[in-house]
């Protein structure tokens, strides 16, 4: 069978190196952007793979703003993993998903293809705590979507809360098919006020009226917890349990 790179062969060995990259770059260019487009991706798709951890709590980080996101997430967790002495060589305890927007001006298209990610997430359990302003945490707390902190927070620290002030409420009311199932209407606390403190801000991610939530459904609101008591002053529960097991 006949070499049908054999021609190009012939005329690069007659060309000066200028020439050849030129000539290369002429008739072969779409192939090379497509081979460092496929290197870009394959490159991308290890490296997340090799950062991914199961087991990390996910943090939801919506209408904030951060210019350096990268320095930020990686400060917090890096602070995260020493309260919680986690082992040299383990993987990140927090991810990060900041791509849900509750006040920007979306098309109605956009809002909708984040609710639906939102609910995605709630729904199989990968996300813990919400970051969010205060009123998306009414909002979606009375959809049932956030724990009752007066339940999941230990109560030293639910009290010390309150008395701050720093606890909101919301009212949950079952549709009619919930009703049937048991579920009754409810008011509960559902967020905390986060502006007062600057761990956020010293991390220069800012948001008005920035609060959180505990998400009800997440499979890891053990992390979500630990991390509040971070962010509060308090023990790391989870310090405790990782040298226990290290033992």
């Amino acid at each position: 069978m006949a070499n049908p790179f054999k021609g190009d062969k012939e005329k690069l060995a007659k060309m000066n190196f200028r020439q050849k990259v030129d000539y290369i770059w002429t008739y072969y260019r779409f192939w090379i952007v497509v081979t460092v487009i496929v290197i870009i991706v394959v490159g991308a798709f290890i490296q997340a793979q090799l950062a991914y951890n199961p087991d990390a709590m996910n943090m939801l980080l919506c209408d904030t703003y951060c210019e350096d996101t990268e320095t930020a997430y990686a400060s917090i967790n890096d602070d995260f993993r020493e309260f919680i002495q986690l082992p040299d060589g383990e993987k990140d305890p927090i991810s990060f998903d900041d791509t849900i927007s509750f006040s920007a001006d979306n098309s109605d298209y956009t809002a909708g293809v984040m609710l639906q990610k939102l609910m995605a997430l709630v729904i199989s359990g990968d996300a813990d705590l919400m970051i969010a302003p205060e009123s998306a945490i009414v909002y979606y707390g009375a959809q049932n979507m956030f724990s009752d902190l007066s339940e999941v927070l230990p109560e030293d620290f639910f009290n010390e809360l309150k008395e701050q002030d720093l606890l909101f409420e919301t009212t949950y009311v079952p549709t009619e098919d919930e009703i049937k199932d048991g579920a009754v209407e409810k008011t509960f606390y559902c967020g905390i006020r986060l502006d007062e403190l600057d761990y956020f801000k010293d991390k220069n991610i800012s948001l008005e009226d920035m609060s959180c939530g505990v998400i009800i459904s997440g499979d890891h609101q053990d992390s979500a917890l630990d991390f509040l008591n971070m962010l509060f002053g308090r023990e790391s529960v989870m310090a405790d349990e990782i040298s226990g097991n290290e033992t």
